[in-house]
């Protein structure tokens, strides 16, 4: 599997204010503009190409769903990344 992975916020900068979620569009390199949602629950959560995702639950990192997208917590930031095939 051949993963691209894009960086996409701050740890320090998600759901500030005590908000319980946000929508952040954010161009990715190659791909475009995608939206992607942010949730508080029992743990930040986000919504990418409509999967939900827990970057950490269960100490998986990266999350991944299904084999395409997946989402990681490294170097204090957030990432996604789209599954491009072999």
């Amino acid at each position: 599997m051949a993963w691209a992975w894009y960086k996409i916020k701050a740890l320090s900068e998600t759901l500030q204010g005590g908000i319980p979620d946000e929508t952040v569009e954010v161009d990715l390199e190659n791909i475009g503009t995608e939206t992607i949602r942010f949730i508080q629950g029992f743990n930040i959560g986000l919504i990418f190409r409509n999967f939900l995702l827990f970057p950490n639950m269960n100490d998986r990192n990266p999350f991944t769903k299904n084999d395409e997208v997946g989402a990681m917590i490294k170097d204090g930031y957030y990432w996604v990344g789209i599954n491009e095939g072999d």
